[in-house]
């Protein structure tokens, strides 16, 4: 549903006119005029008054990054800070696209006149470069970033103040970096840069221009306006307020105290070298301590504290020259520690010491990125204004009807028969029949979306599978959807897709150094083109005819009332160069809830998602609405009668997924057994911990 326009709610106003006569003098690429915004009276080319409504408006997203600034306050320089953080350090690419398309400037169209334009293209008609430039930088720059795929993280620059910036973007909680400098620096810097560019073609002198720049006669002014209302912003946990002069104060020489497990070990003649890690990172930082220091505890796996100033390694990086150390905890690894720290282990038998495995690197690396999974996941369903549902781990049916199910009882033969009543088995006397782990919170999902609307739960989900496959776990947590009025199986693909582009597209910018890191040591492609591309929609007969087509290149047979195997998933995928949808499946392979087709009663409106390197990612469907129909389907559990219930007072159409949260990690990781995504596995013939 499209948001609402906001009025814009600041009164606009022409400068005085014999002030706007003087300054179109001074100012020469400005021929129109200029106003004044709002209380603070902030100065503006007279284009502002046409667009003003339309920048208020522009639609920032979650995971924008925005830089905050007066003019000439070290803005080109953080940018560029920014986006090579966020990008880890790929210079290489910095260097082969310009800051203006990797970091554009929203508002810079306004200071444009079309007369200067027109001059511009005139004087460079020869070159079809400039020409493209020219029309860049004149085109609002709401539109050319409202184009940006959603897919890919934008990086904005604006020079409004606060209370000029979209709403939107605080509303989104988007990251915003403010960064503040002297004024007298901001004055002489934004005095050459006025003169230097043709857009602004200021002709005066300083001391005219620091009238002016007092005045507040300066775009993006008056200057103490800003600053105050950034300044009100800056406790807000998604802004950064930095000021320009700490950020020219080398960290060399800094003092610093770091904390951390003792990674290796080097002893040299006049110091010995650390590497540490405090699990925040797979990076490792380098301690430098000299052996005149109590060294003797310092050993690997030991946990140490370290006081010392910060200087430039060599090879580039930071390290600590340590001027006092504790070591915390000894490490005693030569007491039975099973795994070296020079030593690459095999994830089989890192399994093994569970307790421990998360002092390896790739392990520790997977839970990070697990944890952010779950957070891209429940900021953006809030986003959304889904409601987040508990469901019960404890139920009485298996929605799926496939008896794979954990049977529970209290392990009391005692407190079983105390409670035992009449014409109940004794071992169903705790809650007078049988219950069981959860295989899925979908059903109690549709009970609470009848009246709250749209919802969601992240929840953990039990089958009792004989499968040692490196994709199933006997224990796993499951992402489940339920949307209302969802009557349309493309609909619903659409927003599958959407969600999944969204949240991994937040996660690869919350988490890419870890994601990086977890690629390398499997040995994955860190290929993510199918955030960018369009997904493949077909039916369950076309891809089972491409199936057919080509089952000379598979080694499954081709069943058709059998599914779909993994090895052919994987094919579709491969063969469509892109995630496929697999619509409209026989009614005999899906469960009983699943919307049957009014023309064909052999077909339900079901739908499975198919990723590369991990096959079925989520299943979903339309749910059946018409409780007679819902009744007299055989394939229903006799003890749901309240689930036709639900249709038979105030029904409504709903459609939902799930998905496998650890196949998803595995998806984004690479890593081949899924046992290497989750803390503690649980699979057939072990339970440990």
């Amino acid at each position: 549903m499209d948001k609402c326009e906001k009025i814009f709610p600041y009164e606009i106003r022409d400068v005085e006119a014999s002030i706007n006569a003087e300054l179109l003098e001074y100012f020469t690429g400005e021929r129109t005029g200029f106003v004044q915004v709002g209380p603070e009276g902030y100065f503006f080319p007279h284009k502002y008054k046409a667009h003003a409504k339309q920048y208020y408006n522009f639609e920032a997203r979650p995971d924008d990054i925005w830089i905050a600034t007066v003019p000439r306050s070290g803005t080109t320089w953080t940018q560029e800070l920014i986006w090579l953080l966020a990008n880890r350090l790929d210079f290489e690419k910095a260097q082969q696209r310009p800051l203006t398309e990797r970091f554009p400037f929203l508002e810079f169209p306004l200071f444009v006149h079309d007369e200067v334009k027109a001059e511009l293209q005139a004087e460079n008609s020869h070159s079809p470069a400039a020409l493209e430039f020219i029309e860049q930088i004149s085109r609002p720059g709401y539109e050319t970033l409202s184009k940006l795929p959603h897919g890919q993280r934008r990086f904005i620059k604006t020079h409004f103040p606060f209370s000029l910036i979209p709403p939107s973007v605080l509303e989104n909680k988007c990251k915003i970096i403010y960064v503040a400098r002297n004024p007298k620096d901001v004055a002489v810097s934004y005095y050459y840069l006025n003169r230097l560019f043709r857009t602004q073609g200021y002709v005066g002198d300083f001391e005219r221009y620091w009238r002016y720049f007092q005045q507040g006669l300066n775009p993006w002014l008056p200057y103490f306006s800003h600053i105050k209302e950034a300044k009100a912003h800056s406790q807000l946990l998604n802004v950064l307020y930095l000021n320009y002069e700490d950020m020219l104060v080398d960290l060399p020489g800094d003092t610093l105290q770091v904390q951390g497990w003792i990674k290796n070990v080097r002893r040299l003649k006049n110091n010995i070298f650390l590497d540490i890690n405090d699990g925040s990172t797979s990076n490792k930082f380098q301690l430098v301590v000299p052996r005149t220091l109590d060294t003797q505890k310092l050993t690997a796996g030991s946990v140490v504290s370290a006081v010392g100033r910060v200087q430039l390694a060599p090879n580039g990086h930071y390290e600590l020259h340590a001027e006092n150390v504790q070591s915390i905890a000894e490490g005693h690894l030569q007491d039975g520690y099973p795994f070296s720290p020079k030593q690459q282990h095999a994830p089989e038998y890192v399994r093994e010491h569970l307790h421990l495995r998360s002092r390896i690197d790739y392990i520790a690396a997977q839970m990070r990125i697990r944890h952010k999974a779950q957070k891209a996941i429940h900021d953006y369903m809030d986003e959304l204004n889904f409601v987040q549902i508990n469901t019960p781990i404890l139920t009485t049916n298996d929605c799926e009807g496939a008896g794979e199910v954990f049977r529970v009882q209290p392990d009391s033969d005692q407190l079983l028969k105390q409670m035992s009543r009449p014409n109940v088995p004794v071992e169903e006397s705790y809650f007078d029949q049988k219950a069981f782990l959860s295989v899925s919170g979908q059903l109690h999902l549709e009970a609470m979306s009848y009246g709250l609307g749209n919802t969601y739960t992240f929840a953990p989900a039990f089958r009792a599978e004989n499968s040692k496959s490196p994709l199933h776990l006997a224990e796993f947590y499951m992402f489940e959807v339920e949307l209302v009025y969802m009557e349309q199986l493309d609909a619903l693909a659409a927003f599958i897709e959407c969600t999944l582009k969204e949240i991994t597209n937040r996660l690869h910018n919350s988490s890419a150094s870890d994601l990086h890191f977890c690629q390398s040591k499997a040995n994955a492609s860190s290929d993510l083109t199918w955030l960018q591309a369009p997904w493949t929609i077909m039916s369950y007969d076309e891809a089972l005819a491409i199936i057919v087509a080509n089952r000379d290149k598979l080694k499954t047979p081709v069943g058709i009332d059998d599914g779909l195997s993994k090895e052919q998933e994987l094919f579709l995928v491969a063969h469509c160069g892109a995630p496929v949808f697999v619509l409209n499946w026989p009614s005999q392979q899906k469960p009983f809830y699943m919307k049957v087709s009014r023309s064909d009663p052999q077909r339900v409106h079901a739908l499975d998602l198919l990723m590369p390197s991990v096959g079925e990612l989520c299943g979903g469907s339309l749910r059946e609405s018409d409780a007679e129909l819902l009744s007299k389907n055989p394939k229903l559990p006799k003890d749901l009668s309240w689930y036709v219930e639900l249709r038979k007072f105030g029904g409504l159409p709903t459609g939902g997924f799930g998905m496998g949260f650890e196949r998803y990690l595995q998806l984004l990781t690479g890593v081949k057994n899924i046992r290497d995504v989750i803390p503690f596995p649980r699979y057939p013939h072990s339970c440990k911990m």
